[in-house]
């Protein structure tokens, strides 16, 4: 979010840019804490967000059209993560239960918090492997690299009172580096690896083979690869 953050800053005055991020941060779609063990997914609706974050900018009326007009690339990302989210909305997790999630795309996947493990079950879907044929140009090897990264979820402790975190700035650079130049400085503009250069623990999934995935091709848009940022795998 910082690095979105720093991206709108460079075009835009202050009150602008917290207008704008106002949009964008709901959908993170972390949850919100309703006690001290429960938590419960709150998703706002999208285009009352968006107009209202969009107002605080010199040029508004553009920008509500391009930003929240339901046709707009924008709109489509957060229209599909606010669809898949609705899978969670009202429904309260206990912070202390851990399950192993329950998703085809990643195999030997130790347990996670239960709230974590119900989001990315909400996100994982067939478009991460189509997503991933384009990004690696169809490279098995590749794309295997890249499913690791993505699906080193963090995980619960021997006794679940710890979240322990597996992505690393290394492990970053490791799955990504075989991924064509372009797209991978236009993805590093938004997931740059150095944010993950505070976590050290080596990933669970690591250098393990991945199920093999099909799918048609299909090209990324810049808003799509926003989606990794936000960790919301509507995209991934």
């Amino acid at each position: 979010m910082t690095t979105l953050y720093n991206q709108f800053r460079s075009n835009a005055d202050s009150r602008c840019v917290d207008g704008i991020m106002s949009i964008f941060c709901p959908y993170v779609v972390a949850p919100q804490c309703q006690s001290g063990t429960q938590v419960k997914f709150v998703i706002p609706d999208f285009e009352t967000v968006c107009v209202e974050g969009v107002s605080k900018c010199p040029n508004s009326d553009a920008l509500e059209s391009v930003l929240c007009s339901s046709d707009g690339d924008v709109a489509k990302v957060i229209q599909s993560v606010a669809k898949n989210a609705e899978k969670l909305k009202g429904k309260s997790f206990e912070l202390t239960k851990c399950r192993v999630p329950s998703i085809s795309a990643c195999g030997d996947l130790l347990p996670s918090p239960d709230w974590l493990a119900a989001e990315k079950e909400a996100y994982f879907g067939s478009s991460l492997s189509t997503s991933l044929d384009t990004l690696s140009g169809g490279n098995g090897e590749c794309k295997n690299k890249l499913y690791q990264f993505l699906c080193a979820f963090p995980t619960c402790n021997a006794n679940q009172t710890t979240v322990i975190g597996h992505r690393t700035q290394a492990s970053c650079n490791d799955a990504f580096s075989c991924v064509p130049s372009s797209e991978r400085i236009q993805i590093s503009n938004f997931l740059p690896c150095s944010d993950f250069s505070g976590l050290d623990k080596p990933s669970p999934n690591y250098n393990k083979p991945s199920p093999s995935h099909g799918g048609p091709s299909k090209s990324l848009s810049w808003w799509a690869w926003l989606c990794i940022a936000f960790g919301c795998v509507a995209l991934l």
